[in-house]
């Protein structure tokens, strides 16, 4: 994991907590004193990504050691995107005549149930929309920006 970096974060980088949300640190009341004095607050302030549906986030605020008043949204580190493995991915099927399913292609995820109109087997079909997408995001993840 890389180090926390409060310039970085500054700069829109994401910090990773110690429950394992994403959040964003916003901005540096410290660097305004006066303000900081009235404000009765938290020099670091930003929010929190959200699991939860309703809310996508919610503020949080963090002393200069990036310490929260709760220890599951102390800052640990700078935010990583998750590496996907292959193994982790969601194993295609093989429809039947009339059975949907979706698939990828180069405009990305389809739908469709015209197993019929294709000759030979399919590959990389999937039950549900999530399992294509998320093999859709894993090939995205493998390319090599030129």
């Amino acid at each position: 994991m890389k180090e926390f970096n409060l310039d970085a974060a500054l700069n829109g980088e994401p910090v990773k907590l110690a429950c394992g949300r994403k959040a964003y640190i916003l901005y540096d009341l410290s660097r305004y004193p006066e303000l900081l004095k009235h404000a009765n607050r938290r020099p670091l302030n930003g929010l929190v990504m959200s699991d939860c549906e309703e809310n996508d986030c919610y503020p949080a605020s963090w002393l200069p050691d990036s310490k929260n008043s709760f220890d599951q949204d102390n800052v640990i580190g700078m935010w990583e995107e998750p590496k996907i493995r292959i193994e982790d991915l969601p194993k295609p099927f093989y429809p039947k005549m009339g059975e949907w399913f979706y698939y990828v292609n180069p405009l990305g995820v389809v739908k469709d149930t015209r197993a019929s109109n294709y000759t030979g087997p399919l590959y990389g079909c999937f039950k549900t929309e999530k399992d294509a997408q998320k093999w859709l995001d894993f090939m995205k993840s493998m390319m090599v920006a030129r």
